[in-house]
Parts: structure tokens; C-alpha cells; sequence
């Protein structure tokens, strides 16, 4: 610990009985034995403290990492829902421009069901994919 020898050791107690006396010597180990445990316990205290922090640390840029993977899905899940309702649109439209679908895709399901049916389809819908679900429905 302090690379004194045991010869040393002797010489230093010997020197503390003959300054101090043998009643205050003890006293004084006590005092200095009472002094180096609190200040081993302020640095076990300060030890631990340095740990949570540095826990503290990385569970921040965890959470600051998950964030951003929210953030980025939450932009994804925007996109492919503009994408949707831009399908939709464009859909809707050629229903309305469009006047040679047959009279019987009149009874065909609610705008609803086929939006849920959509949610299947790629980004490119293709207008004649749509049109062959409707006729085969009719059918």
C-alpha cells in the first residue's frame, strides 16, 4: 500500500510513543483511523456517484436513439398514408371522369371495404388492377 517495510513500521510507532505518550497515542490512531474511514467512504461515495452518472449517460443517448427511430417511422407512416389518400384520390376520379364502367359496380361495396382492400396494394396502384377487382366482383 505505501511500501513501508516492517523495520519502518517499528521505527514511526516507536517515534509517535516517544513525541506523543502512550496515552494520546492512542487517541491520535483512533482519530486517524476514524479519518481514513470517512474518507474512504466519501471516495466509495464518490465512485458510485461517477457510475450513475456515466448509467445516466447512456441512458439518455438510448433514449435520444429511440426517439429518432419514432420520429423516422412516424415520417414513414406519414408518407405511405399521403401516398394512400393521393391513390384515393386518383382513384376517386377516375370513377367520376370514367363513364363506361358498367352499371352493375353501382351495387358494388362501400368506398370503405375498398379502401381496406387498398391498404394491400403497392405504393403504384394500378388503375387496371382496381377496375379487374371491381368487374370480378360483379361478376
Amino acid at each position: 500500500m505505501l511500501n513501508v517495510s516492517f523495520t519502518e513500521l517499528v521505527l514511526l510507532v516507536a517515534i509517535a510513543l516517544i513525541i506523543l505518550g502512550p496515552d494520546k497515542l492512542l487517541s491520535g490512531l483512533n482519530r486517524l483511523l476514524s479519518q481514513y474511514r470517512n474518507l474512504k467512504i466519501s471516495l466509495i461515495k464518490i465512485q458510485q456517484d461517477i457510475e450513475n452518472e456515466v448509467e445516466l449517460i447512456d441512458l439518455k443517448q438510448r433514449i435520444h436513439h429511440e426517439i429518432e427511430n419514432i420520429r423516422a417511422s412516424e415520417q414513414r407512416l406519414e408518407q405511405r398514408l399521403q401516398q394512400i389518400q393521393y391513390d384515393m384520390t386518383w382513384i376517386q376520379q377516375q370513377e367520376q371522369q370514367d363513364i363506361s364502367w358498367p352499371a352493375s359496380l353501382f351495387f358494388r361495396p362501400p368506398l370503405r371495404l375498398i379502401v381496406e382492400n387498398l391498404v394491400y396494394i403497392p405504393y403504384q396502384i394500378n388503375y387496371v388492377k382496381v377496375l379487374n377487382l371491381h368487374q370480378a366482383e360483379a361478376a
